[in-house]
C-alpha cells in the first residue's frame, strides 16, 4: 500500500479493524501546488470482482471528503508502458456534503467535532483485479486554513465470486535418497474443464544451500548482524531453511499431459514440482486430486549432452547442428537404445545423419555412420526427434546426432534424454549440459543467434484472392507469419477491416509458446456470422504485446474475396 498523508499507517485501512484508521489530507483553506493525490493497493494476486467498499468519518471541522475515482488493473500495460487502468466508480463532494449538512441540521452531528461516518459500496461487472488506485482531489474549504484538515479513511474492503484466474504451487524440496534415481514421468488425476489449463513443469538438483533467518522478539526479521546485538530477551528464534543450490536446473518446459517424460536432468538427488492451475472463467476450475512422479534405477551413471556449434549467424532459416551424447556406463547400468531431442518451442527438427563411436573414431571419421534404414524415427511433434537405435550404446561411444532446426530467439536451448523400453513403459534418462567431446565448439545446449530486427517476419497470406462460397475450394484464407525473439502467453490477432476503416472481423488465439511458424485464418464472415460482400480489404495481424513502443509486431496487407 502506497498512500499521501500518514505515511505507514495504510494496512490501517485494510485490517478488519473501524476503530483504526488512515488520515488523508482532504482539504486546505486555500488552492495547493498538488491537489491530486492517490492511494495505490497491490492485492497480491489477481482476483475476480464485482463490489469494492469503502468507509470513511467526516466532522464539519475536517471538511468535504475528496473528490475521487475508484481504478482497477489486472496488470495489463498501456502504451507508455504503465499499467493500464480502469474506472469502477466516481464520487464528487456533493453527496457527501449534503449528508453532512444534513447531519448538523437534524443534530447527529454538530461543529463540536462529532462525525458523520459515510459507507459506499460500489458493484461493477466482475473484473480481475489485481491493483486498486484511489485518484482524489484535495478540496478548497473555508474553514481549513492553516495545516489544513484530513478525513479518515477506516475501511476499504474488496470482494468478488469465483475462482481466482492463477494460481501456483510449489512442493517442498524432496529428497530422492543417497543414491540418485532417475526422474521417469509425472502423472496426474485432475479434472480440467474447459477454459481451465493445469501446467506441470519440474527442476532438479543435488546441493542444497543453507538459509539462516534471525527475528527479534516482536517478531519482525533483522540480519545476523542485527541480531548478535541484541540483548538476550530482545532476540526471538531463528530459523533454517534450505533453498535450492547453484547447480539447480531452471524450471522445465511444461509437460503437454499426465505421464510425459521428464525432461529435468537426472539423476538428481533433489526435485522441485510446479503445478499451475490457471482459470479464464472465473466460475470454473481445475481439480487436481493427485499428483505422482515414478521413479527409475538410472539408465546410465552420468549422461552429458553438447549442441554444436553454440553460436548461428541467422534466424528463421534452416541450420544444421549437432548434437552429441556422452554417457558414463558402470557395472549393472543398462543402457540405452532410444534418443529424445527436445528444441525450443516452435523450432521445427528433421534427422541428418547419425554416428555412433569414440571421440577417436568421430575425429577420423571412422565411427559407425547409421544408415536410415537401420534407425526408426517414432512421430512427435514437430519440435522433438524421437529416434529408434538398432542396440544398445556400448561403454566406450558417444552419440553424435546431425539434425536441421530453424531457430526465433537470441537463446535456444535444447534437450536430449536417452530411453530404454518400449511404448509407455520406456525409461527416460535426461543429460545435462558439459563437454561431451572436443570436436564441438562450447559445452551447452545452448545456441546464441543475432536478435532480430523485426517481431514478426515472413508474412505470406494465402489463397489470395479467396472464394468463400461453399463450393468447398478455397474456402479459408490462412495468414502465415513467424515470431522471433518473444517469450510467454500471448495473443495472436487477425483483424479485417473494410476500406474505410471500419473492422468487419477478429480472430484471436492465445499461443502458449508464441515463437516460430504462426498461421491465423479467416472465413469471409463478419464478427455477426454474414459473409462479406466481394472486394477489396485490409487484413491486420499479428501479437499483442504488453509495451507497444516494441515495434515490428504486426502487419497489414491487402486481401481479395471473389465469388
Amino acid at each position: 500500500m502506497e498512500g499521501f498523508g500518514s505515511l505507514g499507517s495504510e494496512p490501517l485501512m485494510a485490517d478488519g479493524d473501524y476503530s483504526t484508521s488512515w488520515a488523508t489530507p482532504s482539504a486546505y483553506g486555500e488552492a495547493t501546488l498538488e491537489p491530486n493525490r492517490r492511494l495505490f493497493i497491490d492485492l497480491g494476486a489477481v482476483f475476480p470482482l464485482d463490489r469494492i467498499q469503502i468507509m470513511y468519518v467526516v466532522t464539519q471541522a475536517s471538511g468535504p471528503f475528496p473528490d475521487y475515482v475508484m481504478n482497477v488493473s489486472d496488470g495489463a500495460r498501456a502504451p507508455d508502458g504503465t499499467l493500464a487502468w480502469t474506472a469502477v466508480a466516481a464520487q464528487g463532494t456533493s453527496a457527501i456534503n449534503t449528508a453532512l449538512r444534513e447531519s448538523y441540521a437534524s443534530g447527529r452531528a454538530t461543529a463540536t467535532g462529532e462525525q458523520v461516518s459515510v459507507y459506499q459500496a460500489f458493484p461493477f461487472p466482475l473484473t480481475r483485479v489485481r491493483y486498486f488506485q484511489l485518484d482524489y482531489q484535495v478540496q478548497v474549504y473555508y474553514g481549513c486554513a492553516g495545516v489544513g484538515c484530513s478525513a479518515t479513511i477506516r475501511e476499504v474492503q474488496f470482494y468478488g465470486k469465483g475462482f481466482l484466474p492463477e494460481v501456483i504451487l510449489d512442493s517442498e524440496i524432496i529428497e530422492l535418497g543417497s543414491r540418485p534415481r532417475t526422474l521417469a514421468t509425472v502423472d496426474w488425476d485432475a479434472d480440467i474443464p474447459e477454459g481451465t489449463q493445469l501446467r506441470v513443469r519440474t527442476r532438479t538438483g543435488n546441493q542444497l544451500h543453507r538459509e539462516i533467518h534471525y527475528f527479534t522478539k516482536a517478531g519482525a526479521e533483522v540480519s545476523e548482524a542485527q541480531y548478535r546485538k541484541l540483548l538476550s530477551f530482545q532476540r526471538g528464534d531463528s530459523l533454517v531453511s534450505f533453498v535450492p543450490g547453484s547447480d539447480w536446473s531452471p524450471w522445465s518446459q511444461y509437460l503437454q499431459k499426465s505421464g510425459d517424460p521428464i525432461t529435468s536432468p537426472s539423476p538428481r538427488r533433489y526435485l522441485m514440482i510446479q503445478a499451475g492451475l490457471l482459470s479464464a472463467q472465473s466460475g470454473e476450475a481445475v481439480q487436481l486430486r493427485r499428483l505422482a512422479v515414478r521413479l527409475e534405477a538410472p539408465l546410465a551413471s552420468e549422461l552429458v549432452g553438447e549442441v554444436s556449434p553454440s553460436r548461428i549467424e541467422h534466424t528463421g532459416s534452416s541450420q544444421t547442428l549437432t548434437m552429441y551424447l556422452r554417457p558414463t556406463l558402470e557395472a549393472g547400468d543398462p543402457g540405452f537404445d532410444r534418443l529424445l531431442l527436445t528444441a525450443p518451442p516452435g523450432s521445427p527438427l528433421r534427422v541428418l545423419g547419425l554416428q555412433l563411436g569414440s571421440e577417436e573414431a568421430l575425429r577420423t571419421s571412422a565411427a559407425h555412420r547409421l544408415d536410415p534404414s537401420e534407425y526408426g524415427v517414432v512421430p512427435t511433434g514437430p519440435d522433438s526427434l524421437w529416434i529408434v537405435l538398432p542396440r544398445t550404446v556400448d561403454r566406450d561411444e558417444i552419440v553424435a546426432l546431425d539434425f536441421s532446426a530453424v531457430l526465433y530467439s537470441a537463446s535456444n536451448v535444447f534437450g536430449i534424454s536417452a530411453g530404454l523400453g518400449e511404448g509407455s513403459d520406456t525409461v527416460w534418462q535426461s543429460a545435462g549440459a558439459g563437454e561431451a567431446t572436443s570436436l564441438g565448439a562450447g559445452s551447452s545446449l545452448n545456441v546464441l543467434a543475432p536478435f532480430a530486427e523485426r517481431i514478426l517476419r515472413d508474412t505470406r497470406i494465402f489463397p489470395n484472392p479467396f472464394t468463400p462460397n461453399q463450393d468447398g475450394v478455397n474456402e479459408v484464407q490462412t495468414c502465415e507469419f513467424s515470431v522471433f525473439k518473444i517469450s510467454g502467453e500471448k495473443p495472436l490477432f487477425l483483424e479485417i477491416y473494410d476500406l474505410s476503416g471500419k473492422r468487419l472481423r477478429r480472430v484471436e488465439e492465445l499461443a502458449v509458446n508464441p515463437v516460430g511458424l504462426q498461421r491465423l485464418e479467416w472465413d469471409g464472415l463478419d464478427q455477426r456470422g454474414a459473409l462479406v460482400p466481394p472486394g477489396l480489404y485490409l487484413c491486420h495481424f499479428g501479437l499483442e504485446v504488453d509495451n507497444e513502443r516494441r515495434t515490428g509486431t504486426t502487419a497489414t496487407r491487402v486481401v481479395s474475396v471473389a465469388y
